[in-house]
């Protein structure tokens, strides 16, 4: 009977690194790319091909965490960059009908609450929204400041200014219909 060969350290570090930083690398993704379900399931390939191809890299003298969200937001910054001009709309008659989007009416409000968050997360900059993405997976300022080359000062100081910025964009309305989610 054959037996499968023992995962290499390779294999291991990628997937110790990926159990640890799944879920901040698709809201990573997320934050890039708000409103786009394509270019942010494209970016999650590229960021998992990403810390494939450069996991022989990482030396355990920091956190395998912090190495693997740096090479997930620099390949995002690069996506990001590369994709900045391409075409970003099609024609509605080229799609199939299944691909078109579809209303739920049974949405409940978190849903909702969330689409209206995200409308005003896409008004962001790249940089902001990689920030706010980070804070949101519960990384403390030093993590984050790790991260993005950084201090923590500067980093919890951007975070207060975006958080008065999507404060005053949704005093403006630009999440129409209204939320609470800011009250």
């Amino acid at each position: 009977m054959h037996r499968p060969n023992p995962p290499s350290d390779r294999e291991r570090l990628f997937n110790e690194s990926l159990q640890e930083c799944n879920t901040a690398i698709a809201h990573l993704c997320r934050a890039f790319y708000p409103l786009d379900d394509y270019l942010c399931e494209d970016l999650y390939s590229v960021i998992i091909s990403r810390l494939w191809n450069k996991i022989h890299l990482y030396r355990p003298t920091g956190s395998l965490s912090a190495w693997t969200l740096r090479v997930a937001v620099n390949a995002a910054r690069t996506h990001y960059r590369r994709n900045a001009f391409r075409r970003r709309f099609l024609p509605l008659d080229t799609l199939h009908e299944s691909a078109l989007p579809r209303v739920d009416p049974e949405a409940d409000d978190s849903q909702e609450a969330y689409r209206r968050l995200y409308r005003l997360i896409a008004l962001l900059t790249p940089e902001e929204r990689e920030l706010l993405s980070l804070h949101f997976d519960r990384k403390t300022a030093e993590e984050i400041a790790l991260i993005l080359h950084t201090s923590p000062s500067s980093v919890s100081s951007r975070l207060n200014r975006i958080k008065n910025k999507l404060i005053a964009l949704h005093k403006k309305g630009k999440d129409e219909p209204r939320s609470e989610l800011f009250e």
